[in-house]
């Protein structure tokens, strides 16, 4: 039996017009942008994430987005080539060629980009700076148990 979904407030329905450079603002909290280099180990990339919290890194050559890793890529690339996170380097392991988004695009051409893309972290670039970063739980955030 389906369970009927009731439409979104008006208020939570409003954010899908909002720029995602003002959304990410008002999320309440400041947020760091962990980087790594992509000279750096796939262990220190591991460290940083675990440590933080975090399940995605921005891959940062001369200060300019050059690719992503994810606890994803460590897992396939890594463990199941029974590679060493220690010998590994960041660059053989990361996603290029990143999608992101200015901090003019909308929540919602954000959201459609991830959804027809299949991706779960989308950085925010104003020009070649990395200024956010967007995971999907922060467009459809769960409830807590």
């Amino acid at each position: 039996m389906a369970t009927l979904v009731p439409p979104l407030p008006a208020k939570a329905a409003s954010h899908f017009d909002q720029p995602i450079g003002s959304f990410l603002s008002g999320l309440g909290c400041e947020r760091t942008i962990w980087s790594i280099s992509p000279e750096a180990s796939v262990f220190d990339a591991i460290e940083i994430m675990t440590t933080n919290n975090i399940a995605a890194l921005v891959v940062l050559s001369a200060q300019k987005l050059d690719g992503m890793i994810a606890q994803e890529d460590c897992t396939r690339e890594v463990m199941l080539h029974r590679k060493s996170s220690r010998d590994t380097r960041v660059r053989e392991v990361m996603t290029r060629g990143v999608y992101y988004a200015n901090p003019e695009d909308t929540v919602e051409e954000c959201m459609r980009l991830m959804t027809a893309k299949q991706i779960n972290y989308l950085p925010v670039l104003e020009g070649n700076t990395v200024v956010g970063m967007l995971s999907s739980d922060d467009l459809n955030p769960r409830p807590r148990k």
